[in-house]
């Protein structure tokens, strides 16, 4: 038969062209949905973006203001807004966790955060290279501090952020 392109097959039949009315009946005698929507109790994970920071050797945590998990220790951090890019949320993030601008380095890895009571996060981590050496404590951190890796805090707010803590040591 024409192998012309374009061409769609459906079943037996092979549909050629680009008329809408054609390919539409088609795909509405297939059984095909008019609109692609997901039905209203899908979730999807929300999507955030945090960053390893070293300073002097020394890994940069800060610790948690709010709810889930106030008082412990995490990566600076936080989920994405529509529109925005992963490196674009990293430096809107770590500036106003701890004040710092940063220069995006490269990808740690991408980990599921499934402990977040809130939602299930996709965590981006990156390697955040700060642009200056002055942190201060805002937004979400009540307070800010360097650790050395040998001394770390025993209990991070979330599993994410100590798989990625892992895997940047492994470097």
């Amino acid at each position: 038969g024409d192998n012309s392109l374009p061409f769609l097959s459906i079943g037996g039949q092979q549909i050629k062209g680009y008329a809408d009315s054609e390919w539409i009946q088609f795909l509405d005698a297939a059984g095909y949905p008019k609109t692609s929507q997901l039905p209203a109790s899908y979730r999807n994970p929300a999507p955030a973006v945090g960053c390893i920071i070293m300073l002097e050797g020394r890994l940069l945590l800060v610790k948690r203001k709010y709810q889930p998990y106030r008082g412990d220790w995490c990566l600076p951090a936080g989920f994405m807004e529509y529109g925005e890019s992963p490196k674009h949320c990293a430096q809107r993030e770590i500036f106003e966790e701890t004040g710092m601008r940063i220069k995006v380095g490269k990808l740690i890895g991408v980990y599921s955060g499934a402990d977040d009571p809130r939602t299930h996060a996709i965590l981006i981590v990156f390697l955040g290279l700060p642009l200056n050496d002055k942190y201060r404590a805002g937004d979400d951190a009540s307070s800010i501090k360097p650790f050395s890796l040998n001394e770390l805090p025993k209990k991070l707010a979330f599993r994410a952020h100590a798989r990625a803590i892992k895997d940047f040591c492994k470097y």
